[in-house]
């Protein structure tokens, strides 16, 4: 528990890990909350990734702990998470971004993807231009959902009112703030902004999460940002609205806990939805031929598609042209 002094706020953070005396490097996670939450709202998640990572948590300028520093724009985010991974000497890391929080986390990604292991975007398309042009759009022309009325699902306060309560409670301690200027997505363009060209040329694996209830980011403008960076995946949470990480923490840190299983063993889940035209016709015959089938991309940039065996492996004579040869190092999987 501490303050760093960073771009002219106090910002506060935690950073748990195991203490059971092992020395080995470990892998940082880091959890940037929304604007309804603050670091207490992973207390869900830093008890069950802290056995295996180092999970760092910290208060957005003007939430929580945190000051406000002055007048700032929302690339201040960026520019405090990644000044604050200077200050503990994190050269690269998981990020964790949910909502608000997507912002400095997709920020850093297309800014400095080299410091960036792995992205998780949690109910938030933040910091990829198009995508807050379409959830402008979509508010403009839908009922008004603000964040006390949409925070999570409409059925959480009935069926889990103790979850409910807190997650108000919570967010009841963060201070007044004025809202951060728009800096590049509605103004300027700024090395932090996600444009379509950064998008689609992210190497970086992305995981997207949505609540299938979520009325403050529709599921769908979600899923539609998944398509603009190769390989994203995309997952849906039944039963939650916009904070699956708080509503259903168990089916949250299982999809965040396979992903980054599977970017750490080299390789990790490829959305069907963004396989080329060529892939996805051998795909949709593979279907139609009662085959579960497997997409791979290669780092020469071709995409693969073909039939699993029984074990759930892929089979071995139709990788051998490329898997394990020089230049070719196969980087994501669908199975």
């Amino acid at each position: 528990m501490a303050w760093a002094s960073i771009n002219g706020a106090d910002i506060y953070y935690e950073l748990h890990q195991p203490s059971d005396g092992d020395e080995a490097p470990l892998e940082t996670i880091v959890f940037a909350h929304g604007a309804g939450g603050s670091h207490l709202s992973w207390w869900q998640q830093v008890p069950y990734f802290s056995r295996a990572y180092r999970c760092l948590t910290f208060d957005q300028r003007g939430f929580g702990k945190s000051s406000a520093g002055g007048e700032a724009g929302l690339d201040s985010l960026t520019e405090d998470l990644a000044a604050l991974l200077d200050h503990l000497h994190v050269e690269h890391a998981y990020l964790v971004g949910q909502s608000l929080g997507g912002r400095p986390c997709m920020g850093l990604t297309v800014g400095e993807p080299g410091r960036v292991k792995a992205l998780i975007m949690a109910d938030t398309i933040l910091g990829m231009a198009e995508s807050e042009a379409a959830l402008r759009e979509h508010h403009a022309t839908s009922a008004e959902v603000t964040l006390e009325n949409g925070a999570y699902s409409p059925g959480l306060r009935a069926e889990q009112p103790l979850l409910a309560f807190l997650y108000d409670e919570i967010r009841a301690l963060n201070p007044p703030r004025r809202t951060p200027r728009a800096d590049g997505v509605a103004g300027r363009e700024t090395r932090f902004t996600g444009t379509p060209e950064r998008l689609a040329a992210l190497a970086v694996p992305v995981l997207f999460v949505a609540g299938a209830q979520d009325a403050l980011v529709p599921p769908a403008i979600i899923q539609a940002a998944a398509k603009l960076i190769p390989h994203a995946r995309y997952e849906e949470v039944a039963g939650c609205g916009h904070s699956v990480y708080f509503e259903n923490a168990p089916a949250f840190n299982g999809l965040l806990e396979h992903f980054l299983g599977a970017v750490e063993r080299g390789v990790w889940d490829v959305s069907q939805m963004n396989l080329t035209p060529a892939a996805q016709s051998q795909w949709d015959r593979l279907q139609a031929a009662g085959m579960q089938p497997f997409a791979l991309t290669c780092s020469c940039g071709k995409s693969f598609v073909s039939p699993g065996s029984a074990d759930g492996m892929l089979e071995e004579l139709w990788l051998a042209e490329h898997y394990g040869r020089e230049g070719h190092a196969v980087r994501s999987f669908e199975g």
